[in-house]
C-alpha cells in the first residue's frame, strides 16, 4: 500500500529539484511524481533515483504549476498527498513525524515550516502563519487561523480520498494557482490536526515567481485573487483578514512600477474592474462555503 504521494511541479531547475528529491527518503510506501512543465532542453529533470516518476508536459499543453499539480494528482496512489515546490526541501526526519499521523481519521494535517534565504541559507523571521501554528491551542479561533490563512499547498498533508470526494483542484492560472486549493481544503475539511514541528523548508529563491518582476497580466491576476479572497473572508466572518485593495493598487502603481507601466496597469484595472467585481463571488460558490464546516 502506498502511504504518501509527493507531487512536485518542475520547470528549468534540475539542480534544486534533486536537492528536493534528496530530502525525501526511499521507502516502499512512498510515491514521488515530478511533473515537468515544458522545461528547456538543457534544463530537463536529471533525476538520479529510480523511484521517481517523471511526467513531461510539452509546449502545446503547458498551463503552469496549477495544471502540473492537477496532472500529478491524476496519477497519485497514496493515502496522503503532499505538495512540494522543486526549489524547496523537507527537513531531516520529517517523514518519521508524518508517520505518527498517517493512521489518524483526519482530512488534513497542517504542519509548520521554515522560511530560508536562498542566498545564504539562513532562516528568516517567522511569518504570521508560522506563529499561528506554533501557538495552536485547539480553539476555534486558532483553528480558523491555521486553515484559512494557510494559502500554501506545501504546509499540509491532505487525504487523497478527501480531495477526490470534494473535487478539489488547483486553478490553472498565471500565478496564485494554489490559493483556491488551500481555501477549499480548509473550508471543506471536517477533521483536522496540527503538527507544530517544522517539516518543510520554503526557500526564497532569486528569480522565482514570488521574487521576480511580474508582468501586467500577473499583477491583474493577483488583484483579481485579492477581490475574490476578500469576499471569502467576509463570508467566513473574518473581514479583518482582508487585503487592502487600495493599498495594493498604491504599491503597484506608485512604488514598484515605472511610469509607462503605471499608466498601462491603471487603465487595465479601470477597464476590467467591473468584470472582476462581478466575479467576486466565484470562489464562494466553488468552495461551497455555505455548507457545514468541520
Amino acid at each position: 500500500m502506498t502511504t504518501y504521494t509527493f507531487i512536485i511541479p518542475h520547470r528549468n531547475n534540475p539542480g534544486l529539484l534533486n536537492r528536493c528529491l534528496g530530502s525525501i527518503p526511499v521507502r516502499d510506501d512512498v510515491q514521488i511524481i515530478v511533473v515537468d512543465d515544458n522545461s528547456r532542453e538543457e534544463s530537463q529533470p536529471d533525476v538520479r533515483r529510480g523511484d521517481v516518476e517523471v511526467i513531461r508536459i510539452d509546449k502545446e499543453h503547458t498551463k503552469g504549476a496549477g495544471h502540473a499539480r492537477n496532472v500529478g494528482m491524476q496519477r497519485a496512489k497514496g493515502k496522503w498527498l503532499l505538495f512540494a515546490d522543486c526549489d524547496d526541501y523537507y527537513t531531516d526526519g520529517f517523514i518519521d513525524v508524518l508517520d505518527r499521523y498517517k493512521d489518524e481519521d483526519i482530512d488534513v494535517l497542517y504542519y509548520n515550516f521554515n522560511v530560508v534565504d536562498g542566498k545564504n541559507g539562513r532562516r528568516q523571521d517567522d511569518w504570521k502563519l508560522q506563529k499561528a501554528i506554533s501557538g495552536y491551542d485547539g480553539t476555534e479561533e486558532m483553528k480558523d487561523c491555521v486553515r484559512y490563512l494557510n494559502n500554501q499547498p506545501w504546509t499540509k498533508m491532505v487525504s487523497r480520498e478527501f480531495v477526490e470526494r470534494n473535487n478539489i483542484r488547483f486553478e490553472e492560472v498565471r500565478n496564485g494557482n494554489d490559493v483556491l486549493f488551500a481555501l477549499m481544503t480548509g473550508i471543506r475539511c471536517r477533521r483536522m490536526d496540527v503538527c507544530q514541528e517544522r517539516l518543510y523548508n520554503y526557500v526564497i529563491t532569486p528569480g522565482s515567481i514570488g521574487t521576480r518582476r511580474q508582468s501586467l497580466e500577473d499583477i491583474l491576476c493577483r488583484f483579481t485573487h485579492y477581490v475574490k479572497h476578500n469576499r471569502v473572508n467576509e463570508m467566513l466572518g473574518h473581514e479583518e483578514w482582508n487585503e487592502g485593495l487600495l493599498r495594493f493598487i498604491y504599491y503597484e502603481l506608485l512604488v514598484r512600477e515605472p511610469l509607462i507601466r503605471k499608466l498601462y496597469l491603471a487603465a487595465a484595472i479601470l477597464i476590467k474592474y467591473p468584470r472582476i467585481w462581478l466575479a467576486r463571488n466565484e470562489w464562494v460558490k466553488v468552495s461551497s462555503i455555505n455548507s457545514p464546516l468541520c
